[in-house]
């Protein structure tokens, strides 16, 4: 891939003003679903997953990223935020040695969405848990020195860990694919921050980005987890893009412009990794899985706006999901290796579909898709007065 580069983290003002359209007709979080609670069995230890409400993420409301709809809600007090957390962990067993993950809809150390208030009483209330190690999602710009050292104050003994939101390393994909604002410094001032009060750091890193080619998007996946291993990040998770409703993704899928990503995409990336590397990669959203609510079972293809995942062909695909399982469990490279070998029709669609070569750059293609995008979307009189601004800004991006 003829990576692209940017020097600037400035907004990618088409993108906001398209996400912001698209999600227009999007409902709110109604405010009976106060939580959402998922256990599962890894390595053997009880893995407990709660989301609890918040009026939402601080980057959906200004766009959000071409591929995220963590929702949105009205404004909820910090006390109820306390009450909804403590009631989602009264559902889960509270073994000894469980591994939980408590995190809002965006950024658990964002005051914005989470008040200082409600993250206290949260992490108290995850200290009183038997959780051996607790994890949450933040973005890098709301990581500071004071938060991360109440982190680990409240938490005390715990393992701590934070996941960010890397998704690529590459700028210009960041900016112009993924519509986020990406500082490399920061990153790395980030991750020191994190080990200097030895919280571990996990950076979640997508498969599956817009206008990237399968063998664009695998390249990508590799070259991000690769940098941040490199700038101080202690692990990685990889997640296979989801087509979710009242997303830029969606429309593309829709448009005949996105086309989904198979599961040998994943797979490619953890062989390319290699053993070393790809033993501190776990992999997540690689299936579909069912909510446990308080008020019953909420089914994710349809309430949470799920469309379309990552899958390879009925065939082979409940032994690959079996074995990736089984990756995720363990680690365990020979797990790759065994998918690597094996055989299946939708397996050499998937290689032939790799080995295409492009007509057009990256650059090029993405100004071709967001011409279409801005008509579309924003109409053809918001295209005419403001289209050949945001191709400039395209064609004047520094790119290799």
């Amino acid at each position: 891939m003829s990576t692209p580069k940017i020097a600037n983290n400035t907004k990618n003002v088409f993108l906001n003003n398209v996400c912001a359209r698209i999600r227009e007709s999007r409902p709110i979080v109604p405010p009976t679903l106060n939580y959402a609670l998922r256990v599962e069995k890894i390595a053997n230890f009880p893995f407990v997953t709660l989301w609890f409400r918040t009026r939402g993420c601080r980057h959906d409301y200004m766009g959000g990223c071409t591929m995220c709809n963590y929702g949105k809600s009205t404004p909820v007090d910090a006390e109820d935020m306390i009450e909804y957390v403590k009631a989602g962990l009264s559902l889960a067993s509270n073994d000894e040695g469980m591994m939980l993950l408590v995190s809002p809809s965006g950024s658990m150390l964002d005051e914005w969405e989470v008040p200082a208030q409600a993250r206290e009483g949260i992490l108290r209330l995850i200290r009183d848990t038997n959780a051996s190690s607790y994890v949450c999602e933040t973005r890098i710009e709301t990581i500071t020195d004071e938060k991360i050292k109440q982190y680990t104050d409240v938490l005390g003994n715990k393992i701590k860990c934070i996941e960010v939101g890397l998704e690529s390393s590459n700028p210009w994909i960041s900016k112009y694919c993924v519509n986020k604002e990406l500082s490399l410094p920061k990153y790395i001032e980030s991750m020191a921050i994190l080990r200097k009060y030895q919280v571990v750091s996990i950076a979640n890193v997508i498969v599956g980005s817009p206008f990237l080619s399968p063998k664009e998007s695998i390249d990508d996946a590799v070259e991000t987890i690769r940098w941040a291993f490199s700038h101080g990040t202690d692990r990685g998770t990889l997640f296979p893009v989801h087509v979710k409703r009242w997303t830029l993704v969606e429309w593309l899928w829709e448009h005949g412009q996105y086309s989904l990503v198979s599961l040998w995409s994943l797979i490619e990336v953890l062989n390319q990794l290699g053993p070393e590397l790809a033993q501190k990669v776990t992999i997540s959203w690689y299936k579909l899985y069912i909510e446990k609510m308080a008020r019953g079972r909420l089914n994710s293809s349809t309430d949470l706006g799920y469309l379309s995942s990552p899958t390879t062909c009925p065939v082979c695909h409940s032994k690959v999901i079996s074995l990736l399982d089984i990756y995720r469990d363990t680690n365990d490279f020979s797990v790759i290796v065994e998918l690597n070998n094996m055989s299946c029709a939708c397996k050499d669609a998937w290689r032939s579909n790799l080995e295409k070569k492009d007509l057009l750059s990256l650059p090029e293609r993405v100004a071709s898709a967001y011409e279409s995008i801005g008509r579309n979307v924003l109409g053809d009189r918001w295209w005419n007065e403001n289209g050949n601004g945001v191709l400039e800004e395209i064609k004047s991006s520094p790119h290799i």
